[in-house]
C-alpha cells in the first residue's frame, strides 16, 4: 500500500477524507477553508499543500518523501500559491502573528506540537513521522466500533 498523494488509491483518498472532515482553517485568520469536491478529485488541486514543498525540498536529505499524503494539508489555493516554495518555518511564522487562533488552527490540520516543531526546524522526515502517526491513531478513532 502506497502512502503517496495517488487519488486512484483509495488509502490516500481516506486520508484526504478525514483531512476534510477536521474542517481545516486556513492559515492567515482561521476562517473556515471552503473545499469543492471537484477540487479534491484532481491531483493538481491547488488545494493541495505540499506541507513541505516540493521545490524547498529539492536536493535535500528525504526529498523522495516529499508526495507523503502525511506532507498533504488542504488549503484555499491562493494561499498555496502565496506559500510556494518557502520553508515551513518562514511561512508558519509570516501567519502565524495574525492568526489569534493559531493552535486550534494547526490543529484542524492534524499537526500536533511535534509535527510543529518539525516544521519550524524545517526537517520534512520528522514532520511526516509525527503527522502519519496523528492520522493513524485518528483513522482508528474514526472506524472503532462502540463496545
Amino acid at each position: 500500500m502506497s502512502d503517496h498523494l495517488r487519488l486512484g488509491n483509495a488509502y490516500c483518498r481516506s486520508v484526504l477524507s478525514l483531512l476534510s472532515a477536521q474542517r481545516p482553517l486556513d492559515l492567515r485568520d482561521a476562517s473556515e477553508v471552503l473545499l469543492q469536491n471537484r477540487a479534491l478529485k484532481q491531483a493538481n488541486s491547488r488545494h493541495f499543500l505540499h506541507v513541505f514543498p516540493k521545490a524547498y525540498v529539492r536536493g535535500k536529505p528525504g526529498a523522495e518523501e516529499v508526495n507523503s499524503v502525511a506532507n498533504i494539508a488542504l488549503i484555499p489555493a491562493d494561499l498555496n500559491l502565496r506559500i510556494g516554495a518557502k520553508a515551513p518555518s518562514a511561512y508558519l511564522a509570516a501567519y502565524r502573528s495574525g492568526n489569534p487562533e493559531w493552535d486550534r488552527t494547526l490543529n484542524a490540520h492534524v499537526i500536533t506540537d511535534a509535527a510543529r516543531n518539525a516544521m519550524g526546524e524545517d526537517d520534512l522526515l520528522a514532520f511526516i513521522d509525527h503527522r502519519a502517526t496523528m492520522l493513524a491513531e485518528l483513522a482508528q478513532k474514526v472506524v472503532r466500533m462502540p463496545d
